[in-house]
């Protein structure tokens, strides 16, 4: 009896420590899901958020695309999105501390139309004695608050109605390393642009599905109500250019 009492004593040990050891800190990226008309250009937002305030001045992420035909993104000609703030970028609360034009955002096919690829990566920056531009501040992620890391836009004029794709990070998880061999890395960089030890943040992501929809067309209701207003507006105008051409009141 003592002896089961001790085995049981020593199993809510264990239980408690494990319990006392505090989860290692994750980033999680959502990529949104959407509906676009085919023959247009849609945009996706995707997410990024932390739970645990975790810090980073520099991040690279690497999208793909799978489906039936040729979902493809666009190339960005400017990086409008990293100054947004609903939501807000991923570095705005870096006091401003980091260069838009630095963002290496490109796109390529891998030898095909297929399997379009998304590549991203931006960091803060500062300046040394030298007017070397070198990594900057950290930025905290707060809890549990959703950033936007880049906004993705897709052109839809080889696909077909009906198409859906996948859009996904590759790989979808791991450390967040800038050394890890993947190309997506959430972590710290030192002065020499050296990722500073242990600093890479954990990471998983949640792919976002596109559906290739026909151009939408009013609905017959609207249609009647639409051309009822234009009638109604055309009588109007019509009553006032009599009244205009009437002589003046002796």
């Amino acid at each position: 009896m003592r002896m089961h009492k001790g085995i049981v004593f020593g199993l809510l040990t264990l239980a408690l420590a494990a319990w006392a050891v505090p989860a290692r800190a994750e980033l999680t990226i959502t990529i949104g899901s959407a509906q676009i008309a085919q023959g247009t250009t849609g945009t996706v937002d995707v997410l990024i958020s932390s739970d645990n305030n975790d810090q980073l001045n520099s991040f690279s992420f690497e999208l793909q695309i799978s489906g039936p035909n040729e979902l493809q993104f666009v190339q960005p000609s400017g990086d409008t999105w990293v100054t947004s703030t609903n939501p807000q970028y991923l570095l705005q609360n870096a006091t401003l501390a980091y260069d838009a034009s630095l963002t290496g955002d490109s796109v390529s096919n891998n030898g095909s139309g297929k399997n379009n690829q998304y590549d991203g990566t931006n960091q803060t920056t500062t300046t040394d004695v030298n007017n070397n531009v070198i990594p900057g501040p950290d930025v905290t992620l707060a809890t549990g608050v959703s950033y936007l890391l880049v906004a993705l836009q897709l052109d839809t004029t080889n696909t077909s109605v009906g198409d859906q794709y996948t859009i996904s990070l590759a790989p979808g998880s791991g450390t967040g390393s800038v050394n890890d061999g993947t190309p997506n890395f959430f972590d710290t960089l030192d002065s020499s642009s050296n990722e500073v030890a242990n600093s890479g943040i954990p990471y998983t992501s949640n792919p976002g599905t596109i559906t290739i929809v026909g151009a939408s067309v009013p609905e017959p209701g609207s249609l009647v109500l639409g051309l009822g207003a234009t009638a109604m507006m055309a009588g109007v105008g019509a009553v006032r250019r009599r009244r205009g051409r009437k002589g003046p009141v002796r």
